[in-house]
């Protein structure tokens, strides 16, 4: 794997700035990503806690489930934020697929 900080670094900064316009699946995408490249891109993190509980309504059980997957992945604690996932999931929980209820899962055991 290459990884170049000083990139992750601008992206995370582009992204964070693009959070209220950007897709559920945009955002929880990139979530995804940074977490697999093992990079916390501080910024973008930092305003997806703030940003997230207001956008949880548009978001399907995958973005949410990828989203606290890639929070847990990093081992980044956001107490507020899985409240409110927690909170918009549970109406749902019915309609999740296998994969995305045990994502959630396990981000939570994790976190």
């Amino acid at each position: 794997n290459v990884r170049y900080d000083p990139l992750l670094a601008a992206f995370s900064a582009a992204s964070a700035a693009g959070l209220m316009a950007a897709s559920p699946q945009d955002i929880s995408s990139t979530a995804w990503s940074f977490a697999k490249q093992g990079y916390a891109g501080t910024s973008f993190f930092q305003a997806l806690v703030l940003v997230l509980p207001s956008r949880l309504p548009q978001f399907g059980a995958q973005e949410m489930s990828n989203t606290v997957w890639a929070f847990a992945t990093l081992l980044l604690s956001a107490d507020p934020l899985l409240a409110s996932v927690a909170e918009a999931a549970l109406p749902r929980l019915r309609t999740w697929r296998p994969q995305e209820l045990a994502n959630t899962v396990w981000a939570y055991a994790r976190l």
